[in-house]
C-alpha cells in the first residue's frame, strides 16, 4: 500500500472511457488516411477489446498495420486472441 506522502506526489490522470462507436469512426479515420483495406466488423472487434480506450485501440490497430495492410476480422481475431488485458490497481 502506498504511503499517503507517495499518494500525494503522483499525479493522477482521470480519463473518461469513448464509446466503441467514437472509437471505430476514429479507426476509419485513420485507416482512410493510410489506404488501408479494413473488412467489416474487423474495426468494431478492436474497439470492444481496447474497453474504452483510444491508445489502446491505435495501438492494436498499429500491431495488425504491421502484419499486414489489409485488416481482417480473422487477423483482428488473432491478434487480440493473443492479448491478454493488463489491469492497474493505482488506488
Amino acid at each position: 500500500m502506498l504511503t499517503s506522502v507517495v499518494r500525494c506526489r503522483c499525479q493522477r490522470f482521470l480519463f473518461y472511457k469513448l464509446k466503441e462507436e467514437e472509437i471505430v469512426g476514429r479507426l476509419r479515420g485513420i485507416a482512410g488516411r493510410e489506404n488501408l483495406d479494413v473488412e467489416d466488423g474487423a474495426l468494431s472487434i478492436i474497439a470492444a477489446g481496447a474497453d474504452g480506450s483510444l491508445r489502446d485501440a491505435e495501438m492494436t490497430l498499429d500491431q495488425l498495420i504491421l502484419l499486414d495492410n489489409n485488416i481482417t476480422l480473422a487477423l483482428v481475431q488473432e491478434l487480440v486472441s493473443e492479448i491478454t488485458p493488463i489491469t492497474h490497481n493505482c488506488s
